[in-house]
């Protein structure tokens, strides 16, 4: 007997491609497609892909697809979850705006029937989802780009807390750890300036995160999958004006281990890479070799841009003054900062770019007292936690002639 479905549920690959109802991979090949009755069943989330998923069970009557015929063959059934996995990217938001179901939901329920038959015939679903097969990028490349991102930085713990389909099809692909699928989910952030994305991914993907194996081992997987940048935008008057807000948790263990400190974040259609560390090199226009400084760059094929900004340090125990001074040093205000300008005669440019006039912007931090005192394990700025907390404010306009000129900031 049909049941009356007030919702919209998930249909599994078995109902979708199958002849009929209770027909699976084990039906015979030379069946001949009929109808079926309807069914439904609630179907539950699970933190992770499980490995079966026979009992998700839907309407017939879904339109989902319903013509792709059912196929015993692996390359048949490869190209079956193909079609479904490119109708979840293109179609589905669309069905949840009909149906009053989530998203998230009804492509988490699809794939969990795709995963459950690409077990059952020796396929992986993960490698699937890594093909350029949807006008020549991946389903994860067009599950970022159709993504609305937020005007603020958001705080993730896992995939889960996404709303669209990013979060199921991430689920599904994991392990990611192909350099050139990398590149191209960075590639999809850079080009929405997804920072919601991009922190997701970073915290997901062991590659696509700039920390290094040391900071893993030091920082424990409690401390990884914690957000540590939020990023926030001005107005569009503001001369493309942003606001990073950074923590780096066991930052002086790490500093000591590493030599050097840094996140990755996306802001104004660019990858940046913030970083404090004691200077590698000497630099013709900046710090010496060894020299405690801060560094800013930009990541892949970002284009270039003039940046006006400061670097603010925060106090643990007061936050940062509502009055802020624009000196190099400490104003009357106590809030304490450093300058962080691209030169006045060029653009920062990306490592990419092929014109080669400013790949960094290299700044000391040894005359700023309270930056310097950075470098020692009893700096009052590390809380007791050992969290350092900074923040940088910019404009991506051209810096002024004037030293103490005021910075924009969000």
């Amino acid at each position: 007997m049909g049941v009356k479905q007030d919702s919209f549920d998930p249909p599994s690959y078995d109902e979708l491609v199958s002849p009929g109802r209770g027909q699976g991979p084990e039906a015979s090949a030379n069946s001949i497609p009929g109808s079926s009755s309807s069914s439904s069943a609630h179907f539950k989330v699970l933190p992770s892909p499980p490995l079966s998923a026979g009992s998700v069970v839907s309407s017939s009557s879904s339109s989902w697809t319903s013509w792709i015929p059912w196929n015993r063959t692996q390359k048949e059934v490869n190209e079956n979850v193909r079609t479904l996995v490119r109708q979840i990217v293109i179609n589905i938001p669309n069905a949840n705006e009909r149906s009053g179901g989530t998203a998230s939901d009804a492509a988490e329920g699809i794939l969990c029937s795709c995963a459950d038959v690409c077990a059952k015939h020796s396929l992986s679903l993960a490698s699937i989802l890594h093909e350029r097969y949807i006008e020549g990028h991946s389903p994860l490349y067009w599950a970022i780009i159709k993504q609305t991102p937020t005007r603020s930085g958001r705080r993730f713990s896992g995939v889960k807390e996404t709303p669209d389909v990013l979060g199921p099809i991430l689920s599904f692909s994991l392990p990611i750890t192909r350099q050139s699928t990398i590149s191209e989910l960075r590639l999809a952030c850079l080009s929405m300036s997804n920072q919601s994305a991009f922190q997701l991914l970073r915290l997901a993907v062991p590659k696509f995160s700039s920390l290094s194996g040391t900071d893993r081992i030091l920082l424990g997987p409690s401390q990884i999958l914690e957000s540590d940048v939020d990023v926030t935008l001005g107005s569009e008057s503001e001369g493309g004006a942003f606001a990073v807000d950074m923590r780096f948790p066991q930052f002086h263990k790490r500093l000591m281990v590493n030599r050097e400190i840094g996140v990755e974040f996306v802001a104004r259609n660019r990858i940046w890479r913030f970083s404090l560390m004691f200077m590698k090199e000497n630099w013709s226009s900046g710090p010496s070799e060894g020299t405690w400084s801060s560094t800013l760059s930009l990541q892949d094929s970002s284009p270039p841009t003039w940046f006006n900004g400061r670097l603010i340090l925060i106090d643990p125990h007061g936050g940062v003054a509502s009055q802020t001074s624009t000196s190099q040093s400490e104003g009357s205000s106590g809030v304490h900062l450093v300058r962080m300008r691209s030169f006045k005669e060029y653009r920062l440019e990306s490592e990419a770019s092929s014109y080669q006039h400013q790949h960094r912007i290299g700044v000391s931090l040894e005359n700023e007292a309270a930056f310097s005192s950075l470098q020692y394990a009893e700096s009052s700025y590390i809380s007791e936690d050992e969290v350092l907390c900074l923040r940088l404010e910019a404009r991506l306009t051209k810096p002024s002639n004037g030293e103490n000129d005021e910075c924009t900031i969000c």
